[in-house]
């Protein structure tokens, strides 16, 4: 159960991510491409899930004895739910921590000054 929120989650804070970047103009480019590159990722991500979730629900239809369908159906989900589908998720989170880390690096996160805070005795 948390496997398919996380991921969903994952996918609207890409998409609003991009929506919030599109609407606002003082985003600069450096920040915009590892965000687009993110989106083409979850989709890919989105692309192969839908791919790889029938093969593996199907596989309960399969007979026992029919061991070359079952290699087949095992061979597909590990090219597309394990290997493009992994690919896919590890492209969209190094995307997107480059993106936080260009944006921070734009937009440093203020400091609370420490004198103002100290108590005096």
């Amino acid at each position: 159960m948390v496997y398919p929120v996380g991921g969903i989650l994952w996918w609207g804070l890409v998409f609003a991510a991009v929506i919030a970047c599109r609407r606002d103009r003082s985003v600069s480019h450096a920040v915009r491409v590892p965000l687009y590159l993110a989106v083409v990722a979850v989709l890919g991500a989105i692309v192969s899930t839908v791919i790889a979730a029938p093969t593996m629900q199907h596989v309960g239809a399969v007979a026992d004895t029919d061991t070359a369908a079952l290699q087949h159906a095992f061979d597909t989900f590990t090219v597309w739910g394990v290997y493009v589908r992994g690919i896919c998720f590890a492209a969209g989170f190094l995307c997107s921590v480059w993106a936080l880390v260009v944006l921070l690096l734009e937009h440093p996160l203020p400091v609370p000054n420490s004198s103002a805070t100290a108590s005096t005795p």
